[in-house]
C-alpha cells in the first residue's frame, strides 16, 4: 500500500511540476532541419519570447547521451525570458532512440554502445550544421525566427555528453 500511495504522489508531483512549464511568455517552436551533406536530420526546439526586441543573442544546448532535445525545459524557458533564443539540439545515434526500444535489460549496454566516436563527431558536425541553418533562417522572410537572432552573440552549454560537445566546440 506505501509503494501505490509513493507512486501516486511521484505522479502528481510530476504531473503538476509539467504544468508550471507552460508559459505564455515564451513561444516554442520544432523544427526539423536535414543535413543533406551528411544524409542527417537534426531536429532543435527552439525556445524565444513571445515578445521582443530582435535581434536576440543565442543559446545552443546539447542534450546528454541518451537525451533529446524535449529535454532541460526549465532551463530553455528561464532563458528564454531572459531575451535569449535558445536552440535544444537533437544528435541522433546519442540521443533517446539508443535505449527507447532496447529491453530494460539491454538499456544500459545500449546507451554504453552509443558513447562512440562516431556519436562523437557526429555531434561535433550538428553544431556548425545548426548554426548555419540558423543563419539561413534568420535571412528567410518566410521562417518564424526571420531577424529574431544575434547571429554575433552565440553561447553554448550542454548536460554531460553535450558538456564535452560544448567543450570541443570551444577548442
Amino acid at each position: 500500500m506505501k509503494s501505490l500511495l509513493f507512486c501516486c504522489l511521484v505522479f502528481l508531483s510530476a504531473v503538476l511540476n509539467s504544468q508550471e512549464l507552460v508559459d505564455s511568455s515564451v513561444k516554442e517552436l520544432l523544427f526539423e532541419p536535414n543535413d543533406s551533406k551528411r544524409n542527417r536530420v537534426v531536429p532543435v526546439k527552439v525556445y524565444l519570447p513571445a515578445e521582443s526586441k530582435s535581434p536576440l543573442p543565442v543559446i545552443l544546448f546539447s542534450h546528454g547521451l541518451g537525451g533529446s532535445r524535449m529535454n532541460s525545459v526549465y532551463l530553455g524557458l528561464h532563458w528564454a525570458k531572459q531575451e535569449f533564443v535558445c536552440v535544444f539540439m537533437q544528435h541522433h545515434g546519442s540521443d533517446e532512440s539508443v535505449w527507447k526500444d532496447a529491453r530494460p535489460a539491454d538499456r544500459m549496454s545500449a546507451m554504453k554502445g552509443a558513447a562512440n566516436l562516431k556519436s562523437t563527431l557526429d555531434r561535433f558536425d550538428d553544431v556548425p550544421f545548426v548554426i548555419d541553418q540558423l543563419e539561413r533562417w534568420n535571412a528567410d522572410k518566410e521562417h518564424p525566427l526571420v531577424d529574431a537572432l544575434d547571429l554575433e552573440h552565440i553561447g553554448m552549454c550542454g548536460h554531460s555528453f553535450g558538456a564535452v560537445t560544448t567543450q570541443a566546440m570551444m577548442g
